[in-house]
């Protein structure tokens, strides 16, 4: 009788959450918006969202739907409201009614799409053994091959990196290539955030240890040293410490819990960041009090913060149609690009550019647009490349990839870790571009999932024994 008054209670709970969005979302776009097909067009959208809260909350590990919820909410109307009510549109292109209504309709069959997909095409019963478990325990001989490998790569940049840190130059940058920064960046530099998360993982009962504990403060200094405000902009490391935290207090999460302190998260420390990540002020400036960080949070205007370029996600959903409707689509060209991101366009000459770029020269060209290394969301870079059709399609890529997350947090362990990292990081997916967006991803599952992998079956060859 306890248990059924309980789930009585969360169920009540959870619709009261959706409606709470339903009344807020809805109310304000009624006082902000004057033209009713427009609201009529933020509404849909607003509708299945709430119906979509209304169904993760009674489910368990449903955190990838809870951000991409999230995301939702924040870039797709939050945003895009205080937009249109201040009367222009971050990336310059013009308010037009009829692109406006378009778009949202693209992002309301984008949504459902992904939820036929994820809830009732795929949504199947999976073999748990299949995971083998055991791999990932026996990784204390490969954390040692990954720790002498990082620093071997440290020391050969490690005075650029205090340079930046310190003063906030772009030497580091400089002296290498795009392809190469983002092998140094994207894969040798988040070698630090495995052996971190492992030592995690594998003592996660024994933090008492005096032996564990150092190493641990040893990886974690490692890993924050070259992961940081001053090197890295938000995108980057943010998935990086919010999986650490929400790795930390798993087992006290639900789906309801993960939406809601996602949210809070979001709405105070994503402007707040911006302090440091989009400043030229580096660690010395900070010492000198040349930067009062309290004061800075204290001063920013939150309303302000989604009428400027960090939220043009959709405003260039709106340019990216305008585009495809004077140029076509680009029948894969675009996505070929993205996919073959670690191709160096010395070897590629007529590699693509990234959408972004391609929108943002675009924009300059035709609307006055003054910078082109924009955003391109998810649902628009499947609409550049293969029209509605290419969105149902990316809709359903999203939903197999939120399948997988679900399905490494069911097997638990050190696939919580990764599951936890691409939860976060669709965050930056979502509002793209792609090619940026799978770049920044892959360097990381590589360095935290298949690099092991790999260094354990080579340990196993030379040893003259089977890898484990």
């Amino acid at each position: 009788m306890k248990s059924i008054k309980i789930n009585k209670q969360n169920g009540f709970k959870n619709i009261f959450i959706s409606l709470l969005i339903f009344i807020v979302l809805n109310m304000f776009a009624i006082f902000t918006l004057g033209i009713s097909s427009v609201y009529g067009s933020f509404l849909l959208n607003i509708l299945i969202i709430s119906l979509m809260v209304a169904y993760i909350c009674k489910r368990k590990f449903l955190y990838f739907e809870s951000t991409l919820i999230l995301f939702y909410v924040l870039f797709f109307i939050i945003a895009p409201i205080f937009q249109l009510k201040q009367g222009y549109l971050p990336n310059t292109f013009p308010i037009n009614n009829g692109l406006i209504i378009r778009v949202n309709i693209y992002l309301c069959i984008f949504l459902v799409s992904y939820n036929f997909f994820r809830f009732i095409l795929l949504n199947k019963n999976f073999d748990k053994n299949i995971y083998n478990e055991d791999l990932i325990v026996s990784y204390k001989t490969v954390s040692l091959v990954i720790t002498i490998m990082f620093l071997i790569v440290l020391l050969i940049y490690i005075p650029d990196i205090l340079k930046k840190i310190i003063f906030r130059t772009s030497e580091f940058e400089d002296n290498m290539n795009k392809s190469t920064s983002l092998i140094i960046n994207k894969y040798f530099f988040m070698l630090p955030f495995f052996l971190f998360t492992y030592y995690l993982y594998i003592y996660k009962n024994k933090f008492k240890n005096r032996k564990v504990l150092i190493n641990l403060v040893v990886f974690f200094l490692l890993f924050a040293f070259i992961k940081n405000p001053f090197l890295e902009k938000r995108n980057a490391i943010g998935p990086l410490y919010l999986t650490i935290l929400f790795y930390l207090n798993r087992k006290k999460l639900n789906t309801r819990k993960f939406l809601l302190k996602l949210l809070i998260l979001f709405i105070i420390f994503f402007p707040a960041s911006t302090i440091i990540t989009h400043s030229e002020y580096g660690l010395r400036d900070i010492i000198n009090g040349n930067v009062q960080i309290i004061k800075g949070i204290m001063n920013i205007n939150y309303s302000e913060q989604f009428n400027t370029l960090h939220y043009d996600a959709w405003s260039n959903f709106i340019a990216t149609v305008d585009f495809v409707k004077n140029n076509g689509i680009t029948k894969g060209h675009q996505l070929l690009g993205s996919m073959l991101f670690f191709i160096p366009r010395n070897i590629w000459n007529n590699k693509p550019e990234s959408t972004g770029i391609v929108i943002g020269n675009y924009l300059i060209n035709y609307y006055g647009m003054w910078f082109n290394n924009l955003s391109n969301p998810f649902p628009s870079e499947g609409y550049i490349n293969f029209g509605l059709i290419g969105m149902i399609l990316f809709a359903l890529v999203l939903a197999k990839l939120g399948i997988t997350c679900k399905k490494y947090f069911e097997i638990g362990g050190y696939y919580e870790v990764i599951s936890f990292y691409i939860t976060f990081h669709l965050i930056f997916l979502m509002r793209g571009d792609l090619m940026n967006g799978i770049a920044y991803l892959s360097g990381v599952i590589f360095a935290i999932h298949f690099t092991p992998k790999i260094i354990d079956e080579i340990i196993g060859v030379l040893w003259n024994k089977e890898p484990l």
